[in-house]
């Protein structure tokens, strides 16, 4: 056994950055900030799996820019409200950990239990946000170190 509380699945990487990117574009869509600049952004591949051998996990770390601290603002209450309906559930909602008082939630999906950050950055303002997926491993025909 190991320390992550589950038994990592064999999948192919492509098909959970595409899993990945697709949680990413339903973020994007509830947060309803079509004037909102994106940071450019598509899942990265990680290979530390915390000891899995052929482990790697996808991370999706992206933003949304706005001119105005009320849409950003609106945005993330647009997300935090289409969550539930989507299949997440919040699980820890509050002020940021660097002391700004930012709102921020962590959300974990009830299905494949991916995860989601998503934090209000009022000085800028912007939506940073950040979808990770579980650690799986990789088929033994997947070479993790080209893998792109």
């Amino acid at each position: 056994m190991n320390d992550l509380g589950y038994e990592p699945k064999t999948l192919h990487p492509e098909k959970v950055r595409e899993r990945v990117r697709g949680y990413s574009a339903a973020i994007d869509t509830m947060a309803a900030l079509p004037k909102g600049e994106r940071m450019p952004h598509g899942p990265l591949i990680d290979l530390s799996a915390r000891g899995v051998k052929r482990g790697f996990y996808m991370s999706d770390v992206w933003s949304i820019y706005s001119p105005s601290r009320q849409d950003v603002s609106q945005g993330y209450d647009r997300i935090k409200s289409a969550l539930p309906g989507a299949g997440w559930k919040i699980v820890h909602e509050g002020p940021d950990a660097a002391g700004k008082k930012d709102p921020q939630l962590r959300a974990e999906h009830q299905v494949d239990h991916f995860t989601l950050r998503v934090e209000l950055i009022s000085d800028r303002p912007m939506l940073y946000i950040t979808v990770d997926s579980l650690i799986f491993i990789a088929p033994p025909d997947v070479d993790l170190n080209t893998f792109h």
